[in-house]
């Protein structure tokens, strides 16, 4: 007869039988501590295949396409676009700085474009760029002196820039160079002096005398050409060109009554295809107010039809017209208005007329702006 078998014995331990806990205490803590631990093993090294190493990107600017100089006076103005893209096609991330170059050719030689690879003529760190930055676009200029002037007179500047970012321990990724700029030293005229404006009805007429020298000393052309720039509302608005005349008078229709406007001229000189101006000349500030009563109605006729005096005459056809008024006399006494709202239309029928008496009528004209017009022509009737 076969021994019973103990009750706690099996043929083999149950599966979810926690083996470790058959370790020694200092094994289970080492095997706790790497459970643990195995999160952020994985965040900081990657529990994922490992890929190739990626390099880090380089900024490297797109070029500057759009440099541009100008001469106004002895003044030279510089302005570009400043590049936001890299040559990746993605934004710059990282503070763009640009550099200038310029050479200085004598006259009747070619001009030389400038050695990008030397030491700039003027670099425009992060730092001093905001001072010449407004939004994307840059604007730098420089002076020249009376002396430098009349010793470059007739030289020609080159002019190239190339942006960059700084990568590694400072190191420049530079753009390539953009677009060449020529820009020749030419004798433009003094200022325009004696600028004034004066507000008519339907023209503001700006007038001012032609300058007698150029900046070298010599007689300015007879046959000068001017610009008139002008600018409304606030001093904070820029300047902008408005048209172009050979007359030393110019009339801007385009304006509105109660608005500020400012104006200022300049001369230009040409050469070939440059064109430099003047430096400006005084500014001048109006603002029109409408004080120019419109014309008087014209063909003014009466009837009398009893027991009323009817009146007609041609509609005026100012853009701003609010009305009429209609005026009657007796005799030598004076006008006194009969209607106290304004007519919108050209006919009146006074119906406070008496028999047997001579009556004057006279009609003015009013604009929107409370301006009235001196008395049409009178006409005479007779109440019989």
């Amino acid at each position: 007869m076969k021994a019973a078998r103990p009750a706690h014995t099996t043929d083999r331990a149950p599966a979810s039988f926690p083996f470790h806990f058959l370790l020694r205490p200092a094994a289970r803590r080492h095997r706790l501590r790497r459970v643990l631990w195995a999160p952020f093993y994985c965040l900081l090294v990657g529990c994922a295949a490992e890929g190739p190493p990626q390099p880090p990107r380089v900024e490297r600017p797109e070029p500057i396409h759009d440099l541009r100089a100008r001469q106004v006076g002895r003044n030279f103005e510089i302005r570009l676009t400043l590049p936001t893209l890299a040559t990746d096609g993605q934004r710059l991330t990282k503070p763009v700085e640009v550099d200038l170059f310029r050479t200085e050719t004598p006259p009747r030689r070619a001009p030389q474009p400038p050695l990008t690879a030397g030491k700039p003529w003027v670099e425009l760190s992060p730092t001093n760029l905001a001072r010449y930055a407004r939004g994307s676009r840059l604007d730098y200029s420089f002076t020249l002196s009376r002396t430098q002037f009349r010793q470059q007179l007739g030289f020609s500047l080159a002019f190239l820039a190339v942006s960059l970012t700084r990568g590694f321990r400072g190191r420049p990724r530079r753009s390539l160079p953009s677009n060449l700029v020529v820009v020749p030293i030419l004798d433009v005229t003094e200022p325009v002096e004696n600028l004034s404006v004066k507000g008519t009805p339907k023209v503001l007429v700006l007038r001012w005398s032609a300058p007698r020298l150029a900046l070298s000393g010599s007689p300015a052309p007879s046959n000068l050409t001017y610009r008139i720039y002008a600018r409304s509302g606030g001093r904070a608005t820029s300047f902008q060109r408005l048209n172009s005349t050979s007359s030393t008078e110019f009339q801007d229709r385009d304006f509105q009554f109660g608005l500020n406007y400012y104006f200022m001229v300049r001369t230009i000189t040409a050469k070939g295809n440059t064109v430099a101006e003047s430096k400006d000349s005084n500014v001048v500030e109006i603002t029109p107010a409408d004080i120019f009563p419109p014309l008087p109605p014209k063909h003014l006729s009466a009837l009398y039809v009893s027991p009323a005096v009817e009146l007609i005459w041609q509609a005026n056809t100012e853009t701003n017209l609010a009305g009429y008024r209609v005026y009657r006399r007796e005799n030598h006494q004076p006008f006194s208005l009969l209607n106290k709202k304004l007519l919108r239309t050209p006919v009146y029928r006074d119906t406070t007329v008496k028999a047997n008496r001579r009556y004057i009528y006279a009609v003015t004209t009013v604009d929107q702006s409370g301006n009235e017009s001196g008395k049409s022509s009178a006409v005479t009737i007779e109440t019989r």
